[in-house]
């Protein structure tokens, strides 16, 4: 803005003190085409601009010394070639090795047989060949580092879209409050809701698994949203959601066992489509004990409103669950043996196995006396047996 306006106090304020006029100045009030722009969007993309050109400084340095080198030794050629049967006017385009090696720097350049700050051409066969060769190598000279340029340009973009990821992860993680980072932990537990069309009959129209923080030891209310599929609705754009909000009341949460109360309330739908205006209704399916016949429960809401985007009374309540993922379904806490309970089942145990051990004993030692018994009777057989031989 202020270069867009200077032009006209500088009008005024030196008047005719420049032997010159200020009206070019004017010009600078194009300046305000800038404001259309939104540098802001773009920060990332010149920021990727700039760090590529950074990066890529020895390539452009090693490109200018290449076309230095060529463009004197090409200059020189054509200045001893050129210099002697040259019919132009002075200043002639190879009078000298520098106006030379300007005829051959201005074509590099300019990426073209001829340049607009340059003119002749070579007339002898000699300098034919030299500007072929020129021509030649400009085209390898050019590729070589830009093809660098690009790889470096690749590999920044993809860094800083890796980086601008994990700013919004950072900046999402910051934004939530901490008794709701369970809902994109992706390790919560889940339960199953439907969304059914109210009518006879009834249509299923879709289902969703939402996570709830059955395993957080800490109180947590917080709206979920679930994408709904497998159903009925198919809108054009996008997928049908359903918002829900999620109470966890807990008792006693401690490895991997969950005791409290789970209350879900559906409250909204969005891009719900039907092939005529009904009412939803949902059910909630959720798992209320870790094993057992009963271990799921389910609970179904009352009629929504109608249209795309139906609305659920919250004011009507929801499905309360009494949660209780223990090993014993529920009863094990309450029939827990106690410690005393535990020894003296323990001693009688040990008891029993020591009678048991004492018939055996009794068992093997009548075994031992028997085989003694045995053992002298064949004796006594064998040493009959061997007297009447004899």
């Amino acid at each position: 803005d202020a270069l867009a306006i200077a032009p006209f106090w500088l009008s005024i304020v030196s008047k005719n003190w420049t032997p010159f006029p200020l009206a070019f100045l004017r010009t600078l009030r194009l300046l305000r085409f800038l404001r259309i722009m939104k540098i802001g969007k773009f920060d990332s993309t010149v920021a990727v601009l700039g760090t590529t050109l950074a990066k890529s400084v020895e390539s452009i340095q090693v490109l200018l010394i290449y076309v230095l080198l060529m463009s004197l030794v090409a200059g020189a050629i054509l200045n001893q070639t050129e210099r002697v049967i040259q019919t132009e006017p002075p200043p002639a385009p190879f009078d000298t090795v520098p106006a030379s090696s300007w005829w051959v720097f201005s074509r590099i350049l300019w990426m073209r047989h001829s340049s607009p700050w340059s003119k002749g051409y070579p007339t002898t066969m000699l300098s034919s060949l030299v500007n072929i060769v020129c021509l030649v190598l400009k085209n390898i000279i050019w590729a070589l580092p830009f093809g660098q340029i690009r790889q470096i340009f690749d590999q920044t973009w993809k860094e800083t879209q890796k980086l601008q990821e994990m700013r919004r992860s950072v900046e999402l993680e910051d934004a939530a409050a901490m008794d709701t980072l369970w809902i994109e932990s992706g390790k919560a537990a889940t339960i199953d809701i439907e969304v059914w069309e109210v009518g006879d009959p009834g249509l299923l129209a879709g289902d969703a698994m939402v996570p709830v923080p059955i395993l957080e030891n800490k109180p947590s209310v917080a709206v979920v949203q679930a994408k709904l599929s497998g159903g009925s609705m198919s809108p054009w754009f996008g997928s049908p959601t359903l918002e829900v909000e999620v109470s966890w009341t807990p008792t006693k949460v401690k490895d991997g066992h969950s005791r409290g109360e789970l209350e879900i309330v559906p409250l909204r739908g969005r891009r719900f489509v039907s092939d005529k205006p009904t009412q939803w209704r949902c059910l909630v399916k959720v798992p209320v004990h870790l094993f057992g016949r009963d271990s799921t429960q389910s609970w179904s809401s009352r009629n929504s409103t109608s249209g795309p985007a139906p609305d659920w009374d919250p004011n009507s309540g929801g499905g309360c669950f009494n949660i209780a993922w223990t090993r014993a379904g529920g009863e094990a806490s309450s029939n827990e043996p106690s410690k005393s309970q535990s020894d003296a089942s323990m001693e009688a145990m040990l008891q029993k196995v020591l009678n048991v051990l004492d018939k055996r004993n009794c068992k093997i030692d009548e075994l031992s006396k028997c085989t003694a018994s045995i053992e002298q009777h064949t004796a006594s057989l064998e040493n009959a047996f061997l007297a009447e031989q004899s």
